[in-house]
């Protein structure tokens, strides 16, 4: 189960949005995400989700002007099965419950860290 969230950017960072561009925000020292996204999903593709160099999934959005308000962000948590098939596991954060611009690791563990299956 992810950590409890109370909206907004995570921790510290609140501090810095408004002063610092979405690209300069990272989690680092806290699994900060590693590798590039699988695709963009939400609105207009501005949501991703990306596995960290501790092997969690990271949600990010960047979606200036969006109103997230009414999203789910999930993500699917892929899983290497015997036979190299990967399994897929969803994860919901919850609708409205992430800024237009923000990073969260979800500290789930995954091979993959996928957009939802539609």
């Amino acid at each position: 189960m992810p950590p409890p969230r109370s909206g907004g950017l995570v921790g510290g960072l609140a501090l810095l949005a408004g002063a610092l561009p979405a690209s300069a925000l990272s989690l680092h020292g806290h699994g900060a995400a590693a590798a590039e996204p699988e695709g963009g999903f939400g609105p207009r593709g501005c949501i991703s989700a990306v596995r960290s160099s501790k092997g969690t999934c990271v949600l990010r959005t960047n979606c200036p002007g969006e109103d997230l308000s009414a999203v789910d962000v999930s993500f699917d948590c892929g899983a290497a099965a015997a036979g190299g098939a990967l399994t897929r596991t969803r994860h919901s954060m919850g609708v409205g419950s992430f800024e237009a611009v923000e990073e969260f690791d979800s500290e789930v563990a995954c091979d993959r860290c996928l957009p939802p299956a539609s």
